[in-house]
């Protein structure tokens, strides 16, 4: 993929990102994440299921960028710290 395809194709998911989920990039700039991008960010909300126990994940954990449900974020605390 070229620069100009590759640079396109990375607003268009910022945009979606943005238009869907605007507060979480506020969030994301605010605990100052630079581990992921648009690209991950877009595939985790994409997703519903909680990445320790594949059930329904209804919280996004931005210091990890994983989907997390209410079981594993109350179960799981030495892992899922709050901030």
């Amino acid at each position: 993929m070229d620069l100009p395809s590759m640079t396109a194709f990375r607003r268009v998911q910022y945009q979606v990102v943005f238009k869907h989920y605007p507060n979480i990039l506020g969030a994301n700039v605010s605990i100052d994440a630079e581990y992921f991008d648009c690209v991950i960010l877009l595939e985790i909300l994409s997703t519903t299921k909680c990445a320790t126990c594949d059930r329904f994940g209804c919280y996004l954990y931005l210091t990890t960028c994983k989907r997390v449900g209410s079981f594993c974020l109350t179960i799981n605390v030495l892992y899922y710290f709050p901030v």
